[in-house]
This record gives C-alpha cells, sequence and structure tokens, in this order.
C-alpha cells in the first residue's frame, strides 16, 4: 500500500508536469519516501527544473515564466518545503554541480539549493533578467540541522544572492534565519554561519541582507572553525548606489575551545559610495557579547573596519555628511580587551577619525564632529599590560581641528572641546612603555588658530588649559 501511494505521487507530479505542450522546457523529478508533492508551471521556452526529493512531507512548488530559466535542488529529510519563483529570463535557482576528486577521481555531486535535515523552509523570488540565487541547508557528517529558514528576493537585473547555512564535521546548527533582499542593477549578497570542522555548534543565529540601489555589495558570516558561535545577529542594511558592506563574527582554532557568543553587528549605510566592515573574532580565545552598530548618511563615507576581539565591547559610529572615515580597534592579544565602549559621531564633510584604538578593560572613548575636515585619534594602549578604566572625549565643532589623546596607564581621564577653526589639542597621559595613572586634563578651545600640548608623566597629575579668541597675524 505505501509502495502504490509513492508510485501515485510520482506519477502524479510527472502528469503535472507532462500534460502541457510547451515547447523546450525539461523537467527531471526524482521522489523517493512518502507524502512528497511537487507543483510546477512554466512559461516561455528553454526553462529546466530538476527536483530530487527523498524522506517524507516534502513540498516543492515552482513557477517559472519566461525564457532560459532553470530550478534545480535537492531535499532529503522530513518536512522541507521550498518555493521559487522566477519571472523574466535567464534566471537560475538552487544550480546542479559536480566535480570529480583529483586523489581518487570519484565524481562528487552537489547542490545549491540543496535542503538536508529537518523543517528547513527556502522561499525564492526573482523578477528581471539575469538573477541568480543559491542556498545551502546541509547536516553533513557531524549531523543535526534543524528548523533554518532561507528566503531570497531579488527584483532588478544581473543580481546574485547566496545563503548557506550547513554543518560538517562538527556538528549541530540549529535555529538559523538568513533573509536577502535586492532590488536593483548588479546587486551582489551572501550570508554563511556554518559550523566545520571539530568544535561545530552554530545556534540561533540570524542575518539580514536588504540593498535598495545598484552596484551594492554586503557579505556576513557566522561561523565556527574550532568553537562555538551562538546567539550571532548581523544585519546589513543599505540604498544607495555602490554601497559597500562586510560583516565577520567568528571563532577560530582547531586544537584549543574557541567561543564567540552573543555578537551583534548592525551596518545602515544611505547615500552613495559608502563603505563598512565589522569584525568581532576570537583566533584563540573568546569573543563575547559585542555589539558593533555602523550607520552612515551621505556620500563618501568611510569606515575602514571596527575590530573588537575580548568581552562586552560596543562600538558605534555614526556619520552624516560626506568623505568621513572612521576607525575603530578594541582589541587585546594575547589575552582579552574587556567591556570597552568606543563612539565615533561625524557630521559634516570630510571629517577623519584616524583610530581609537583600546588595549585594555573598561575604557571609555567619544569622538564628535561637526563641521569640515576634522581629524582626531584615541590612542590607549601600555607595553607589556594592559591600560584599563581610561576615559577620553573629544568634541570638535568647526573646520580643520585636529585633536590627539595617548593613554598610557589605569583611571586616566582625558577631555579635549574645540569650537571653531583650525585649532591643535594632544594631551599625552603616562606613555606607551611607562605607566601614569590617576591623571587628569582638560582642554578648552574657543575660536581659530590655538595650539596646546599636554604631558603627565606619572600618576596624579591635573592639568586645565583654556583657550579663547582668534590666534594669528
Amino acid at each position: 500500500m505505501k509502495g502504490a501511494k509513492k508510485i501515485y505521487l510520482v506519477a502524479a507530479a510527472m502528469f503535472l508536469l507532462a500534460a502541457p505542450a510547451w515547447a523546450g522546457n525539461t523537467a527531471d523529478i526524482d521522489q523517493t519516501g512518502l507524502d512528497g508533492t511537487v507543483t510546477t508551471v512554466q512559461t516561455g521556452d528553454l526553462n529546466a527544473i530538476t527536483i530530487t526529493q527523498g524522506g517524507i512531507e516534502n513540498n516543492a512548488v515552482v513557477t517559472q515564466d519566461g525564457t532560459a530559466n532553470e530550478a534545480s535542488f535537492k531535499q532529503e529529510g522530513d518536512s522541507n518545503d521550498t518555493t521559487v519563483t522566477q519571472t523574466g529570463t535567464n534566471n537560475s535557482a538552487g544550480g546542479y554541480y559536480s566535480y570529480t576528486n583529483p586523489t581518487t577521481g570519484a565524481v562528487v555531486e552537489y547542490y545549491y539549493g540543496s535542503q538536508s535535515g529537518d523543517n528547513n523552509t527556502v522561499t525564492v523570488t526573482q523578477n528581471g533578467d539575469s538573477n541568480q540565487a543559491e542556498w545551502e541547508q546541509s547536516d553533513e557528517y557531524g549531523g543535526t540541522l534543524t528548523n533554518n529558514t532561507a528566503v531570497i528576493n531579488q527584483d532588478g537585473t544581473d543580481n546574485d544572492a547566496g545563503i548557506e547555512q550547513q554543518v560538517y564535521d562538527g556538528g549541530t546548527v540549529t535555529n538559523n534565519l538568513a533573509t536577502i533582499n535586492q532590488a536593483g542593477e548588479g546587486n551582489d549578497a551572501w550570508i554563511d554561519h556554518e559550523g566545520d570542522y571539530e568544535g561545530g555548534v552554530v545556534d540561533n543565529n540570524e542575518a539580514v541582507i536588504n540593498q535598495d540601489g545598484s552596484y551594492n555589495y554586503a557579505n556576513i558570516y557566522q561561523e565556527s572553525y574550532g568553537g562555538a558561535v551562538t546567539d550571532n545577529l548581523a544585519e546589513i542594511n543599505q540604498i544607495g548606489d555602490g554601497n559597500d558592506a562586510y560583516i565577520d563574527q567568528y571563532g577560530d582554532s582547531y586544537e584549543a575551545t574557541a567561543v564567540v557568543d552573543n555578537n551583534q553587528a548592525t551596518i545602515t549605510q544611505t547615500g552613495d559610495n559608502n563603505e563598512a566592515e565589522i569584525e568581532q573574532e576570537a583566533y584563540n580565545g573568546s569573543a563575547n557579547n559585542n555589539t558593533a552598530t555602523v550607520t552612515q548618511t551621505g556620500t563618501y563615507n568611510y569606515v575602514g573596519y571596527i575590530e573588537q576581539e575580548g568581552n562586552d565591547n560596543v562600538a558605534t559610529v555614526t556619520q552624516t555628511g560626506e568623505d568621513n572615515t572612521a576607525y575603530i580597534s578594541q582589541y587585546l592579544y594575547p589575552g582579552t580587551a574587556d567591556n570597552n565602549v568606543a563612539t565615533v559621531t561625524q557630521d559634516g564633510t570630510g571629517n577623519y577619525v584616524g583610530d581609537i584604538y583600546q588595549e585594555g578593560d573598561l575604557n571609555q572613548s567619544t569622538v564628535t564632529q561637526t563641521g569640515t575636515y576634522n581629524d582626531a585619534w584615541v590612542d590607549v594602549y601600555l607595553s607589556g599590560d594592559s591600560a584599563d578604566s581610561n576615559i577620553s572625549d573629544i568634541t570638535q565643532d568647526g573646520n580643520y581641528n585636529e585633536a590627539g589623546i595617548r593613554q598610557g596607564g589605569d583611571f586616566n581621564q582625558t577631555t579635549i572641546l574645540q569650537v571653531g577653526d583650525s585649532n591643535m589639542a594632544e594631551v599625552q597621559q603616562g606613555a606607551w612603555n611607562a605607566a601614569g595613572n590617576y591623571n587628569l586634563a582638560s582642554i578648552s578651545q574657543t575660536g581659530d588658530s590655538h595650539v596646546a600640548s599636554v604631558v603627565q608623566s606619572g600618576s596624579g597629575n591635573v592639568t586645565s588649559i583654556t583657550q579663547a579668541g582668534f590666534v594669528g597675524p
């Protein structure tokens, strides 16, 4: 009775495909298991579909309207669901691939658009020309991939999207969600969170890429090679032209334990030719509870990258205007850089934050720039030891101002305020190789062309400088 039911399903599916008399269409369906369902509609010329289903209650719905469309995918496991809708020309979703192993000579077959595991759901909708979509949800070798959802929607021409949620040797990827939405021309997006090799285990990850415009590029990686990555969220939203965004959250190390937990990275770019990069990673240790947020509005904004390695770090960059640049690094190797906070806010044109570098624990740096072509940097570092519990605050309102803070030691505090044009201020507390602790420095410059420099060596020093008016010939 079960065998008869299986034959009936295959015959019914083939009947749905074979009954219409559209020339040039090709369909190849192989169903094994019970209660599999295939529904397809192909209209146009040179459409092709290849579906392989194994398991129980798999479902596939394919609708293709246009010419040279191709949909090919494989489903193994239970309760998988796939819906593909393609309208236009030269569209492709979930292509079939094979290669020959150069060592053994064996032909290895693999599918993008392959679902293996339990309760996977994918929806691909492509409207336009020359769109491509690739997805894989797999539990090879290590096993256990459950409750994954992948959604790709592309509207326009020459779009490319890829989603990969998979486990190899390590095992266990659960409750992942990946969503790519692209509208415009020439967009490229890829999402990858996977557990691989010895460690495995990537849980409850969510990656969302939304691109509206043209020539956008977005890339998200959340992956653990030798450890565990859990509860990560990475989201990229780009509206405009020529935007580029990159997010990387992963733990590495095949021998030791690498753990990256509860990381969240968000990039939002509105305007033209924006570029942002975020890295939160632990090479041989752990990077936990990190948060990095980049928001850029305007044109030609650039955030070199935000790099955080340690625990409970927070970095925020907000840029409004044109040609702004920001760079943040909170890092300590070997060891950890814990509970650091870095904030950069730029509103204007051509402002530059060369570097906020914090190596140690419980440091806080804030840079606020309003105007044009202001320059600021903060360096918290002590060779051979950590620089802890330092506070740096730079505020620039005007044009062509320069400010820098270097802190080597613990519990130092510096405030620089510049209101006007062409002011210069620099504070050094301690040194890179000699600790200075509990120092307090304040510089206030109101007007134009002021110059101030403070050097505090030792501990317990207090310095305050106030400059007002105009300095010039």
